[in-house]
């Protein structure tokens, strides 16, 4: 048996869907299970699939990869994300048994188009929900994910990247970041981001890196992670994520991190 399971586009999504996807390995511990998503790089290394393809969101590159999973020959598929253009790929892929929601009119293209619950649950519980049509149910709900060996690669260069921009060392690090795919909705105002970091430095001596989103300007050291060893007093209304790390960046030293 062969199971493709197009992932979430999102990074949230993605780590919401590991029970439903714990679930399926669990059920069909023989079968061979495709992953197919952005961000499908997270669940390298946790038992959940088999085949692990990187799905780009630019479509050129996009249907570049179709065909890899296309090759792949699924008997199943299970679409947790509710696009018409997920349910249009799994028709691509030749899946025999498409399974996902109702949703965007792409019914015609599932052969099991199951109704949105009203109101939604939440995003963990509606992935189960289509395991568990497959036959995958289980109780678990918490998205546990294993981290890498302190000597892992990935490890290795997230510490490599830290030292670059002066967040490096055996000193307790607290992560902040800036960013959110829809704007200032999902953000915090920049003066919370400052009075935060003003108040983990008067109470701790961890050092605080701030991450800036894929999407945004590059920081001053060229990377995601952007050292600061003061914060801009200057107060704004609600920024988007864009506006609150160019005004961080702008009063931050190229060479020290928040400490």
């Amino acid at each position: 048996m062969k199971i493709a399971v197009r992932l979430p586009n999102w990074l949230g999504d993605t780590v919401m869907a590991v029970p439903a996807l714990r679930a399926i390995r669990e059920k069909f511990p023989e079968a061979r299970v495709l992953l197919a998503g952005p961000w499908v790089e997270l669940l390298a290394g946790q038992g959940l699939g088999d085949v692990l393809v990187g799905y780009p969101r630019a479509w050129t590159a996009r249907l570049r990869v179709a065909d890899t999973v296309r090759d792949f020959r699924s008997d199943t598929v299970v679409l947790l994300p509710n696009s018409f253009e997920a349910a249009a790929a799994a028709v691509y892929w030749r899946g025999r048994r498409r399974i996902g929601y109702a949703a965007d009119g792409r019914s015609w293209l599932l052969t099991d188009a199951l109704p949105l619950s009203s109101p939604r649950p939440h995003q963990v519980d509606e992935y189960l929900r289509l395991a568990a049509h497959l036959g995958a149910d289980t109780a678990t709900r918490e998205p546990r994910l294993t981290a890498p060996e302190p000597e892992a690669d990935s490890r290795r260069r997230v510490r490599d990247r830290l030292r670059e921009c002066g967040a490096g060392g055996d000193r307790p690090r607290i992560g902040v970041h800036l960013g959110a795919a829809y704007g200032p909705a999902k953000v915090w105002a920049l003066e919370r981001v400052v009075e935060f970091c003003r108040r983990r430095r008067a109470s701790s001596d961890a050092t605080v890196p701030i991450f800036s989103p894929r999407s945004s300007r590059r920081s001053p050291c060229s990377s995601p992670v952007t050292p600061a060893s003061r914060i801009s007093r200057r107060r704004s209304a609600r920024p988007s994520w864009r506006s609150s790390g160019r005004q961080i960046r702008r009063s931050a030293p190229r060479s020290a991190a928040w400490r």
